[in-house]
């Protein structure tokens, strides 16, 4: 036997209708909802191993892999977050939609992509994000925080790269949008590149090959959230 309780992760309320799926190894699979009080409980015949699935309506849904004792009872208790339903608009500079342009950062494997009209909705927990959109040429970084059913636009400029180097601290900052420019072999901050101890980058999207190679002095970079790739050889 298998029981538990399902409650809201931030008032401990009870979540009623709450489902829980346990899917075995073995094949098959078992399920309960929970009722008025947040409580299920389910009789399961172990077939292998076996990973429980808590969902609920505007609710994260939540995965773990259990290790369930036959003939003896199995507890299971989840805390669930709540969600919020954002739909994000990406427009260029003139304000006119960008479609089939995937918003990243919204942590999900595949990311939501924008539709004929610009918009994509999708259901985050709350808080602070960062996200952005990469298009051929063109680029968009925006930090937003999550607190409800909103709407996010997101404005698409052409990329750029602006940088600085600050001797006092031997800190190279770096800040722009979309990839660094394809070889940089020999960066424009290459006459400083025996002397940065610390990098800050910021927006950018992918570091390009050569970028940091023969940097002797560096210690440590600050890679931005929204970096997906970095080249062969950047350092």
């Amino acid at each position: 036997i298998l029981t538990g309780y399902v409650t809201d992760v931030d008032s401990g309320a009870y979540i009623s209708g709450a489902t829980i799926d346990v899917t075995w190894s073995g094949g098959g699979c078992d399920s309960a909802v929970t009722d008025s009080n947040g409580y299920y409980e389910m009789i399961i015949t172990p077939r292998g191993t076996g990973s429980i699935t808590v969902d609920a309506d505007d609710y994260k849904a939540i995965t773990k892999e259990l290790d369930f004792t036959a003939g003896e009872e199995n507890t299971f208790n989840a805390a669930l977050a709540v969600t919020c339903e954002v739909t994000f608009l990406v427009v260029d500079t003139n304000g006119k939609p960008q479609k089939g342009l995937a918003i990243l950062g919204t942590g999900r494997v595949t990311s939501p992509v924008t539709d004929n009209e610009g918009k994509a909705i999708v259901k985050l927990e709350k808080g602070e994000y960062t996200f952005g959109v990469i298009a051929s040429g063109y680029s968009a970084c925006v930090d937003a925080f999550v607190d409800g059913e909103e709407e996010i636009t997101i404005t698409i400029q052409k990329n750029f790269i602006e940088w600085w180097y600050d001797e006092s601290t031997k800190t190279l900052y770096i800040n722009g949008l979309g990839p660094m420019p394809g070889n940089n072999s020999n960066p424009p901050w290459r006459e400083h590149r025996g002397e940065i101890v610390h990098v800050v980058i910021t927006g950018i999207s992918s570091i390009s090959y050569g970028a940091f190679s023969n940097h002797t002095a560096m210690v440590d970079i600050q890679l931005p959230s929204l970096l997906t790739s970095i080249e062969n050889y950047s350092f």
